[in-house]
Protein backbone atom coordinates (compact mmCIF):
# COMPACT_ATOMS: atom_id res chain seq x y z
CA UNK A 1 0.00 0.00 0.00
CA UNK A 2 1.15 3.49 -1.04
CA UNK A 3 1.16 6.76 1.30
CA UNK A 4 -2.25 7.92 -0.22
CA UNK A 5 -3.83 4.74 0.56
CA UNK A 6 -2.96 5.02 3.99
CA UNK A 7 -4.34 8.37 4.53
CA UNK A 8 -7.58 7.80 2.21
CA UNK A 9 -7.78 4.89 5.62
CA UNK A 10 -7.75 6.91 7.94
CA UNK A 11 -10.40 9.39 6.41
CA UNK A 12 -13.08 6.45 6.75
CA UNK A 13 -13.39 6.00 10.25
CA UNK A 14 -15.30 2.01 9.76
CA UNK A 15 -12.45 0.69 7.56
CA UNK A 16 -9.99 2.36 10.30
CA UNK A 17 -11.28 0.45 12.94
CA UNK A 18 -12.08 -3.11 11.00
CA UNK A 19 -8.18 -2.89 10.28
CA UNK A 20 -7.30 -1.90 13.31
CA UNK A 21 -8.93 -5.17 14.64
CA UNK A 22 -7.24 -7.55 12.47
CA UNK A 23 -4.50 -6.06 13.17
CA UNK A 24 -4.53 -6.76 16.76
CA UNK A 25 -6.59 -9.83 16.26
CA UNK A 26 -2.88 -11.65 17.37
CA UNK A 27 -1.54 -9.33 19.99
CA UNK A 28 -4.34 -7.87 21.98
CA UNK A 29 -7.61 -9.91 22.72
CA UNK A 30 -9.46 -7.48 25.17
CA UNK A 31 -9.13 -4.72 22.86
CA UNK A 32 -10.41 -7.35 19.71
CA UNK A 33 -13.25 -8.20 21.68
CA UNK A 34 -14.08 -4.61 22.45
CA UNK A 35 -13.74 -3.70 18.71
CA UNK A 36 -16.30 -6.29 17.67
CA UNK A 37 -18.32 -4.33 20.25
CA UNK A 38 -18.16 -1.11 17.86
CA UNK A 39 -18.31 -2.86 14.77
CA UNK A 40 -21.42 -4.58 15.70
CA UNK A 41 -22.85 -1.15 16.48
CA UNK A 42 -21.90 0.28 13.65
CA UNK A 43 -23.16 -2.28 11.35
CA UNK A 44 -27.03 -2.20 12.97
CA UNK A 45 -27.28 1.48 12.96
CA UNK A 46 -25.77 1.51 9.09
CA UNK A 47 -29.64 0.72 7.80
CA UNK A 48 -30.31 -1.24 4.51
CA UNK A 49 -31.93 -4.24 5.97
CA UNK A 50 -34.15 -5.05 2.62
CA UNK A 51 -31.03 -5.13 1.26
CA UNK A 52 -29.36 -7.82 3.83
CA UNK A 53 -32.46 -9.62 3.38
CA UNK A 54 -32.23 -10.58 0.27
CA UNK A 55 -28.44 -11.17 0.36
CA UNK A 56 -29.69 -13.63 2.83
CA UNK A 57 -32.08 -15.07 0.60
CA UNK A 58 -29.30 -15.43 -2.42
CA UNK A 59 -26.85 -17.20 -0.14
CA UNK A 60 -28.01 -19.31 2.39
CA UNK A 61 -24.50 -20.58 3.27
CA UNK A 62 -23.79 -17.20 5.25
CA UNK A 63 -26.51 -19.51 8.00
CA UNK A 64 -23.70 -22.17 8.41
CA UNK A 65 -21.69 -20.89 11.33
CA UNK A 66 -24.40 -19.21 12.99
CA UNK A 67 -26.67 -22.57 13.17
CA UNK A 68 -23.32 -24.43 14.27
CA UNK A 69 -23.55 -21.73 16.71
CA UNK A 70 -27.20 -21.89 17.83
CA UNK A 71 -26.92 -25.88 17.92
CA UNK A 72 -24.74 -25.35 20.71
CA UNK A 73 -27.21 -22.41 22.45
CA UNK A 74 -29.84 -25.58 22.41
CA UNK A 75 -27.72 -27.80 23.44
CA UNK A 76 -27.49 -25.79 26.95
CA UNK A 77 -31.02 -27.44 27.19
CA UNK A 78 -29.76 -30.77 28.27
CA UNK A 79 -26.50 -29.69 29.87
CA UNK A 80 -26.76 -29.70 33.83
CA UNK A 81 -23.92 -27.45 33.81
CA UNK A 82 -25.48 -24.40 32.16
CA UNK A 83 -22.73 -22.09 33.84
CA UNK A 84 -20.02 -23.86 31.80
CA UNK A 85 -22.22 -24.06 28.78
CA UNK A 86 -23.07 -19.90 29.05
CA UNK A 87 -19.11 -19.60 29.39
CA UNK A 88 -18.48 -21.54 26.07
CA UNK A 89 -21.00 -19.53 24.66
CA UNK A 90 -19.76 -16.33 25.36
CA UNK A 91 -16.06 -17.95 23.31
CA UNK A 92 -18.30 -19.30 20.41
CA UNK A 93 -20.18 -15.73 19.78
CA UNK A 94 -18.62 -14.26 16.38
CA UNK A 95 -19.52 -17.15 14.73
CA UNK A 96 -23.62 -15.56 15.14
CA UNK A 97 -22.06 -12.39 14.44
CA UNK A 98 -19.37 -12.47 11.85
CA UNK A 99 -21.08 -14.38 8.59
CA UNK A 100 -23.89 -12.35 8.95
CA UNK A 101 -22.21 -8.59 9.61
CA UNK A 102 -18.91 -8.42 7.22
CA UNK A 103 -20.18 -9.47 4.02
CA UNK A 104 -23.17 -6.92 4.15
CA UNK A 105 -21.48 -4.17 5.90
CA UNK A 106 -21.41 -1.70 2.80
CA UNK A 107 -19.37 1.24 4.97
CA UNK A 108 -16.58 -1.15 5.08
CA UNK A 109 -15.86 -0.28 1.70
CA UNK A 110 -14.21 -4.16 1.05
CA UNK A 111 -14.22 -4.42 -2.74
CA UNK A 112 -12.26 -0.80 -2.73
CA UNK A 113 -10.17 -1.55 0.97
CA UNK A 114 -9.50 -5.66 0.90
CA UNK A 115 -6.22 -5.39 0.04
CA UNK A 116 -5.72 -2.95 2.71
CA UNK A 117 -7.37 -5.06 5.68
CA UNK A 118 -5.02 -7.63 4.05
CA UNK A 119 -2.17 -6.03 4.71
CA UNK A 120 -3.63 -4.65 8.02
CA UNK A 121 -3.43 -8.32 8.89
CA UNK A 122 0.35 -9.17 8.03
CA UNK A 123 1.53 -5.92 9.94
CA UNK A 124 -0.38 -7.51 13.21
CA UNK A 125 1.65 -10.55 12.57
CA UNK A 126 4.80 -8.96 11.58
CA UNK A 127 4.32 -6.97 14.97
CA UNK A 128 3.66 -10.03 16.93
CA UNK A 129 6.57 -11.70 15.72
CA UNK A 130 9.18 -8.57 16.54
CA UNK A 131 7.91 -8.33 19.46
CA UNK A 132 7.66 -12.08 20.83
CA UNK A 133 11.05 -12.24 19.14
CA UNK A 134 12.54 -9.26 21.31
CA UNK A 135 10.92 -10.53 24.32
CA UNK A 136 12.71 -13.85 23.83
CA UNK A 137 16.14 -11.87 23.15
CA UNK A 138 15.72 -10.13 26.46
CA UNK A 139 15.58 -12.59 28.01
CA UNK A 140 17.66 -14.78 26.81
CA UNK A 141 20.39 -12.23 27.38
CA UNK A 142 19.16 -11.73 31.24
CA UNK A 143 19.71 -15.36 31.54
CA UNK A 144 23.13 -15.13 29.88
CA UNK A 145 24.22 -12.41 32.26
CA UNK A 146 22.85 -14.48 35.26
CA UNK A 147 24.79 -16.45 34.45
CA UNK A 148 28.00 -15.07 34.11
CA UNK A 149 27.79 -13.38 37.45
CA UNK A 150 26.40 -16.36 39.09
CA UNK A 151 22.65 -15.14 39.89
CA UNK A 152 19.99 -18.18 40.38
CA UNK A 153 16.96 -18.41 38.44
CA UNK A 154 14.33 -20.73 38.86
CA UNK A 155 14.15 -21.76 35.49
CA UNK A 156 17.22 -21.71 32.51
CA UNK A 157 15.55 -22.48 29.05
CA UNK A 158 18.89 -21.05 27.69
CA UNK A 159 17.84 -21.44 23.68
CA UNK A 160 14.34 -22.52 24.15
CA UNK A 161 13.41 -19.02 24.52
CA UNK A 162 13.10 -18.92 20.77
CA UNK A 163 11.14 -21.83 20.30
CA UNK A 164 7.79 -23.08 21.28
CA UNK A 165 5.64 -21.41 23.76
CA UNK A 166 8.28 -19.13 25.41
CA UNK A 167 8.39 -17.93 21.89
CA UNK A 168 5.05 -16.83 21.50
CA UNK A 169 3.69 -14.73 24.38
CA UNK A 170 0.44 -13.71 23.40
CA UNK A 171 -1.09 -17.10 22.65
CA UNK A 172 -0.58 -20.96 22.11
CA UNK A 173 2.03 -21.27 19.47
CA UNK A 174 0.04 -23.92 17.69
CA UNK A 175 -2.81 -21.55 16.95
CA UNK A 176 -0.49 -18.78 16.25
CA UNK A 177 1.77 -20.77 13.73
CA UNK A 178 -2.01 -20.94 11.91
CA UNK A 179 -2.55 -17.51 11.66
CA UNK A 180 0.73 -16.57 10.28
CA UNK A 181 0.74 -19.84 7.76
CA UNK A 182 -2.51 -17.60 6.41
CA UNK A 183 -0.39 -14.41 6.21
CA UNK A 184 1.70 -16.31 4.27
CA UNK A 185 -0.80 -17.17 1.71
CA UNK A 186 -2.30 -13.79 1.51
CA UNK A 187 1.94 -12.91 0.66
CA UNK A 188 2.15 -15.78 -2.15
CA UNK A 189 -0.95 -14.14 -3.73
CA UNK A 190 1.34 -10.96 -4.15
CA UNK A 191 4.48 -12.23 -5.30
CA UNK A 192 2.14 -13.93 -7.88
CA UNK A 193 -0.17 -11.20 -9.08
CA UNK A 194 1.37 -9.85 -12.34
CA UNK A 195 0.28 -6.22 -11.21
CA UNK A 196 2.21 -5.96 -8.15
CA UNK A 197 5.09 -3.76 -8.44
CA UNK A 198 8.45 -5.08 -8.22
CA UNK A 199 8.74 -3.17 -4.64
CA UNK A 200 5.67 -4.55 -3.69
CA UNK A 201 6.73 -8.03 -4.42
CA UNK A 202 10.42 -7.53 -3.01
CA UNK A 203 8.75 -6.69 0.49
CA UNK A 204 6.39 -9.35 0.24
CA UNK A 205 9.31 -12.00 -0.38
CA UNK A 206 10.87 -10.89 2.63
CA UNK A 207 8.51 -10.72 4.73
CA UNK A 208 7.65 -14.40 3.15
CA UNK A 209 11.13 -15.50 4.40
CA UNK A 210 10.40 -14.41 7.95
CA UNK A 211 6.82 -16.02 8.47
CA UNK A 212 8.51 -19.14 6.98
CA UNK A 213 10.75 -19.16 9.73
CA UNK A 214 8.69 -18.00 12.47
CA UNK A 215 6.30 -20.84 11.68
CA UNK A 216 9.47 -23.17 11.98
CA UNK A 217 10.72 -21.52 15.46
CA UNK A 218 7.32 -22.09 16.63
CA UNK A 219 8.01 -25.96 16.22
CA UNK A 220 4.31 -26.54 16.21
CA UNK A 221 3.53 -29.80 14.55
CA UNK A 222 0.33 -29.02 12.67
CA UNK A 223 1.62 -25.55 12.10
CA UNK A 224 4.53 -26.94 9.92
CA UNK A 225 2.67 -29.64 7.92
CA UNK A 226 0.42 -26.68 6.99
CA UNK A 227 3.72 -24.69 5.47
CA UNK A 228 4.64 -27.37 3.77
CA UNK A 229 1.05 -28.25 2.42
CA UNK A 230 0.99 -24.82 1.91
CA UNK A 231 3.81 -23.64 -0.48
CA UNK A 232 3.24 -27.51 -2.69
CA UNK A 233 -0.42 -26.47 -3.23
CA UNK A 234 1.02 -22.71 -4.71
CA UNK A 235 3.03 -24.32 -6.98
CA UNK A 236 0.41 -26.77 -7.71
CA UNK A 237 -1.67 -24.10 -8.15
CA UNK A 238 0.56 -21.98 -10.24
CA UNK A 239 1.26 -24.81 -12.52
CA UNK A 240 -2.46 -25.50 -12.97
CA UNK A 241 -3.99 -22.37 -13.29
CA UNK A 242 -1.41 -19.90 -15.36
CA UNK A 243 1.29 -22.81 -15.84
CA UNK A 244 3.84 -20.65 -13.99
CA UNK A 245 6.62 -22.85 -13.55
CA UNK A 246 9.29 -20.60 -11.92
CA UNK A 247 7.02 -19.75 -9.31
CA UNK A 248 5.76 -23.82 -8.81
CA UNK A 249 9.66 -24.68 -8.60
CA UNK A 250 10.75 -21.58 -6.36
CA UNK A 251 7.31 -23.11 -4.30
CA UNK A 252 8.99 -26.56 -3.98
CA UNK A 253 12.36 -25.30 -3.50
CA UNK A 254 10.99 -23.04 -0.48
CA UNK A 255 9.97 -26.82 0.97
CA UNK A 256 12.72 -28.40 0.45
CA UNK A 257 14.99 -25.82 2.12
CA UNK A 258 12.53 -25.65 4.69
CA UNK A 259 12.55 -29.20 5.31
CA UNK A 260 16.11 -29.13 5.71
CA UNK A 261 16.20 -26.13 8.23
CA UNK A 262 14.16 -27.91 10.51
CA UNK A 263 15.65 -30.88 10.79
CA UNK A 264 19.10 -29.05 10.44
CA UNK A 265 18.79 -26.16 12.98
CA UNK A 266 15.67 -26.10 14.74
CA UNK A 267 16.01 -28.16 18.56
CA UNK A 268 14.31 -31.39 19.14
CA UNK A 269 12.53 -31.57 15.69
CA UNK A 270 13.95 -35.23 15.28
CA UNK A 271 12.91 -35.99 18.71
CA UNK A 272 9.33 -34.62 18.36
CA UNK A 273 8.46 -36.18 14.85
CA UNK A 274 9.83 -39.72 16.82
CA UNK A 275 7.34 -39.28 19.48
CA UNK A 276 4.90 -38.35 17.09
CA UNK A 277 5.66 -41.69 15.18
CA UNK A 278 5.89 -43.74 18.54
CA UNK A 279 2.78 -42.51 19.85
CA UNK A 280 0.86 -43.59 16.54
CA UNK A 281 2.43 -47.12 16.15
CA UNK A 282 3.11 -48.06 19.76
CA UNK A 283 0.56 -50.47 20.90
CA UNK A 284 2.01 -50.34 24.20
CA UNK A 285 1.27 -47.00 25.79
CA UNK A 286 1.82 -45.57 29.09
CA UNK A 287 -1.22 -44.18 30.47
CA UNK A 288 0.69 -41.00 32.57
CA UNK A 289 2.41 -40.23 29.51
CA UNK A 290 2.10 -36.37 28.98
CA UNK A 291 3.74 -36.85 25.24
CA UNK A 292 1.56 -33.88 22.91
CA UNK A 293 0.69 -36.88 20.37
CA UNK A 294 0.19 -39.64 22.97
CA UNK A 295 -2.14 -37.15 24.58
CA UNK A 296 -3.90 -36.75 21.54
CA UNK A 297 -4.82 -40.25 21.29
CA UNK A 298 -6.00 -40.90 24.58
CA UNK A 299 -8.30 -38.18 23.99
CA UNK A 300 -9.44 -39.77 20.76
CA UNK A 301 -10.12 -42.90 22.30
CA UNK A 302 -12.40 -41.51 24.77
CA UNK A 303 -14.38 -39.67 22.73
CA UNK A 304 -15.02 -42.29 20.15
CA UNK A 305 -16.39 -44.37 23.04
CA UNK A 306 -18.40 -41.55 24.43
CA UNK A 307 -19.58 -40.90 20.76
CA UNK A 308 -20.94 -43.88 20.23
CA UNK A 309 -23.22 -43.97 23.05
CA UNK A 310 -24.72 -40.12 22.70
CA UNK A 311 -24.00 -39.55 18.96
CA UNK A 312 -27.75 -38.14 18.47
CA UNK A 313 -27.51 -35.07 20.40
CA UNK A 314 -24.18 -35.38 22.15
CA UNK A 315 -23.88 -34.71 25.69
CA UNK A 316 -24.32 -30.79 25.89
CA UNK A 317 -22.10 -27.96 25.47
CA UNK A 318 -21.61 -27.64 29.78
CA UNK A 319 -21.34 -31.54 29.87
CA UNK A 320 -19.40 -32.91 27.28
CA UNK A 321 -15.98 -32.02 28.57
CA UNK A 322 -16.84 -33.41 32.17
CA UNK A 323 -18.25 -36.47 30.70
CA UNK A 324 -14.54 -37.04 28.72
CA UNK A 325 -12.67 -36.12 32.04
CA UNK A 326 -14.24 -38.73 33.68
CA UNK A 327 -13.95 -41.39 31.07
CA UNK A 328 -10.36 -40.27 31.21
CA UNK A 329 -10.07 -41.00 35.16
CA UNK A 330 -12.19 -44.40 34.39
CA UNK A 331 -9.74 -45.57 31.59
CA UNK A 332 -6.43 -44.53 33.94
CA UNK A 333 -5.34 -42.21 31.05
CA UNK A 334 -3.42 -40.38 33.92
CA UNK A 335 -1.37 -37.46 31.72
CA UNK A 336 -4.75 -36.67 29.44
CA UNK A 337 -6.69 -36.19 33.02
CA UNK A 338 -4.14 -33.66 34.69
CA UNK A 339 -4.18 -31.97 31.15
CA UNK A 340 -7.33 -31.20 31.15
CA UNK A 341 -7.84 -32.01 27.88
CA UNK A 342 -10.90 -31.60 25.31
CA UNK A 343 -11.27 -34.27 22.05
CA UNK A 344 -8.51 -32.29 20.63
CA UNK A 345 -10.30 -33.04 17.43
CA UNK A 346 -13.17 -30.68 16.25
CA UNK A 347 -14.91 -33.10 14.60
CA UNK A 348 -15.09 -35.41 17.76
CA UNK A 349 -15.55 -32.26 20.21
CA UNK A 350 -19.05 -31.01 17.86
CA UNK A 351 -19.89 -34.78 18.31
CA UNK A 352 -19.63 -34.64 22.09
CA UNK A 353 -20.85 -31.23 22.30
CA UNK A 354 -24.24 -31.26 19.73
CA UNK A 355 -24.13 -34.59 18.17
CA UNK A 356 -24.43 -35.99 14.49
CA UNK A 357 -26.08 -32.68 13.09
CA UNK A 358 -23.10 -30.15 14.40
CA UNK A 359 -20.54 -32.08 12.73
CA UNK A 360 -21.91 -32.88 9.55
CA UNK A 361 -22.76 -28.60 9.50
CA UNK A 362 -19.14 -28.27 10.24
CA UNK A 363 -17.71 -30.84 7.18
CA UNK A 364 -20.15 -29.13 5.05
CA UNK A 365 -18.74 -25.92 5.87
CA UNK A 366 -15.31 -26.94 5.00
CA UNK A 367 -16.17 -28.44 1.43
CA UNK A 368 -18.63 -24.66 1.11
CA UNK A 369 -15.18 -22.96 1.56
CA UNK A 370 -13.35 -25.26 -0.76
CA UNK A 371 -15.83 -25.45 -3.63
CA UNK A 372 -16.22 -21.75 -3.66
CA UNK A 373 -12.89 -21.60 -3.56
CA UNK A 374 -11.95 -23.78 -6.76
CA UNK A 375 -15.12 -21.71 -8.07
CA UNK A 376 -13.39 -18.12 -7.70
CA UNK A 377 -10.08 -19.65 -8.09
CA UNK A 378 -8.92 -18.59 -5.15
CA UNK A 379 -5.63 -19.69 -4.02
CA UNK A 380 -6.02 -18.31 -0.58
CA UNK A 381 -9.67 -19.53 -0.06
CA UNK A 382 -8.69 -23.24 -1.10
CA UNK A 383 -5.81 -23.47 0.95
CA UNK A 384 -7.67 -22.06 4.34
CA UNK A 385 -9.79 -24.63 3.79
CA UNK A 386 -7.00 -27.35 3.32
CA UNK A 387 -5.13 -26.21 6.11
CA UNK A 388 -7.85 -25.88 8.45
CA UNK A 389 -9.74 -29.05 7.92
CA UNK A 390 -6.14 -30.74 8.70
CA UNK A 391 -6.07 -28.56 11.90
CA UNK A 392 -9.02 -29.32 13.20
CA UNK A 393 -8.26 -32.95 13.03
CA UNK A 394 -5.45 -32.76 15.54
CA UNK A 395 -6.90 -30.07 17.99
CA UNK A 396 -10.45 -28.62 18.82
CA UNK A 397 -9.73 -24.91 17.51
CA UNK A 398 -13.77 -23.85 18.64
CA UNK A 399 -13.34 -24.35 21.87
CA UNK A 400 -11.23 -20.89 22.23
CA UNK A 401 -11.29 -17.61 21.48
CA UNK A 402 -8.33 -17.44 19.66
CA UNK A 403 -9.41 -20.75 17.31
CA UNK A 404 -12.61 -19.33 16.92
CA UNK A 405 -11.84 -15.77 15.86
CA UNK A 406 -9.03 -17.68 13.40
CA UNK A 407 -11.70 -19.75 11.75
CA UNK A 408 -14.94 -17.20 11.59
CA UNK A 409 -12.66 -14.10 11.21
CA UNK A 410 -10.78 -15.31 7.95
CA UNK A 411 -13.26 -17.68 6.23
CA UNK A 412 -15.86 -14.88 6.26
CA UNK A 413 -13.09 -12.38 5.32
CA UNK A 414 -12.56 -14.75 2.44
CA UNK A 415 -15.43 -15.48 1.34
CA UNK A 416 -16.23 -12.02 1.53
CA UNK A 417 -14.47 -11.72 -2.03
CA UNK A 418 -16.55 -13.84 -3.64
CA UNK A 419 -19.65 -12.94 -2.10
CA UNK A 420 -18.74 -8.52 -3.08
CA UNK A 421 -18.05 -9.64 -6.55
CA UNK A 422 -21.79 -11.58 -7.21
CA UNK A 423 -23.84 -9.66 -5.14
CA UNK A 424 -22.09 -6.27 -5.03
CA UNK A 425 -25.67 -4.97 -6.60
CA UNK A 426 -27.92 -6.34 -4.09
CA UNK A 427 -25.71 -4.31 -1.37
CA UNK A 428 -26.77 -0.49 -1.96
CA UNK A 429 -27.65 0.26 1.00
CA UNK A 430 -29.70 3.69 0.70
Amino acid sequence: MGRAEWIKLFSKPIPLVFSLFLLVITILPKLTSLLIVVLLLLWLFEGGWKARISFYKKNPAVFILPIFFLLHLVSLSYSENIDIGWKKMETLLSMLIFPLMVPTFKKLDYEEQKETYRWAFIIGILINLVLCLSRSTALFSYEMYARYHRIELEVYPYTNYFFYSYLSYFMHYGYLAMYVNVAIAFLLKVVSKRESSSKLKRNAYILLVLFSIFVLLLNSKAGILALLILYLYFAIFQLLKNGNTKSAVLSISTVVLLGIALYQFVPHTKERVQGMINGITNTEVDPTSHESTQLRIFAWRSSMDLIQKEWQLGYGLGDANIVLLEDYEKKGYIGALEEDLNAHNQFFQSMLNVGILGTVLLLFFFVYLYFIGIKSLSFELQVFALITFLAFLAEAYLQTQKGVLYTVVLSTLLLTDYFGERFKDDLKVE
